[in-house]
């Protein structure tokens, strides 16, 4: 990234995919003191680019939800095994975190470490509702032929 940064001395923005990406082209950021003409999108969050975020260095940082992923993927596997139509795709969305919003409810539990606060981040009703009983009396069998 700091090469990237001397050889394009009018670069205005940078977009890090992953984690790895996201660390080393924020730490480049923080090294090359350019924060204030570089805006940097990251994908992704570690205790080091929440750093990175709150000082403003790094713009902003796409953050997974992954109780969304974990629900949404079970609540559809769910109405699959009981003959249900499902999406083909299911959008478990993306949340754009800036230093603006970072304090926000949501944002800080997505950015936590912590699994707890993580689970609860805009959690949606409790997927023992969707299923109809409390998680662990209803088993979730394999359809016929699978397993």
């Amino acid at each position: 990234m700091t090469d990237l940064i001397t050889a394009n001395p009018n670069l205005r923005g940078v977009f890090a995919s992953n984690l790895i990406m996201a660390e080393g082209a924020g730490q480049a950021m923080a090294e090359n003191k350019k924060a204030d003409t570089i805006k940097m999108i990251g994908f992704d969050s570690d205790d080091k680019t929440v750093g990175l975020l709150k000082d403003g260095t790094i713009y902003g940082l796409v953050v997974q939800d992954p109780y969304r992923m974990g629900y949404d993927g079970v609540k559809t596997a769910l109405a699959a095994s009981k003959g249900d139509k499902v999406e083909a795709n299911v959008d478990t969305g993306a949340n754009l975190i800036t230093k603006a919003n970072m304090d926000g409810e949501k944002q800080h539990a997505l950015l936590s470490r912590r699994s707890s606060e993580r689970m609860t981040a805009g959690a949606p009703p409790a997927l023992s509702r969707a299923c109809g009983a409390p998680l662990g009396r209803r088993a979730i069998r394999p359809a016929r032929g699978v397993g």
